[in-house]
C-alpha cells in the first residue's frame, strides 16, 4: 500500500492506500505483540515484552530521523522507502521461518 500511495497522482487513492496501510501496521503491531508473549516463557514475559517495546520505542525515535533524511532527497521516496524496508523484512520473516520448518 505504500508503493501504492507514492506511485498515485490521485488525493483519494493515497488516502485510502495509505488508511489501510496503516490499518495493516497496527493489526501487525497487536499480532507480534502476541507472538513475543506467547513464545516466551511464563516467568519472562515481562523482559520479552518490556525489551520489545524498548525496541520499538527506539524505531519510533529513528523513524522521524531516516524518513527526514529521505526525504531531503525527494519526498515520494519516504514512500518507497517503507515499501522496501517492509518487503526486506517480510523476505527476512519469510526466511527465518522456512530455516526453522528445517
Amino acid at each position: 500500500f505504500y508503493f501504492f500511495a507514492a506511485s498515485t497522482n490521485f488525493f483519494i487513492y493515497f488516502a485510502i492506500s495509505f488508511v489501510l496501510a496503516g490499518t495493516l501496521a497496527s493489526i501487525a503491531w497487536a499480532n507480534s505483540m502476541t507472538l513475543i508473549s506467547l513464545s516466551s516463557a511464563e516467568n519472562e514475559q515481562g523482559k520479552s515484552l518490556g525489551l520489545a517495546q524498548s525496541a520499538f520505542s527506539f524505531a519510533h525515535f529513528l523513524g522521524p530521523v531516516f524518513g527526514g533524511l529521505i526525504a531531503g532527497f525527494h519526498i515520494d521516496a519516504i514512500f518507497y522507502s517503507c515499501f522496501f524496508l517492509v518487503l526486506v523484512g517480510f523476505l527476512l520473516l519469510l526466511v527465518y521461518v522456512l530455516r526453522r520448518k528445517n
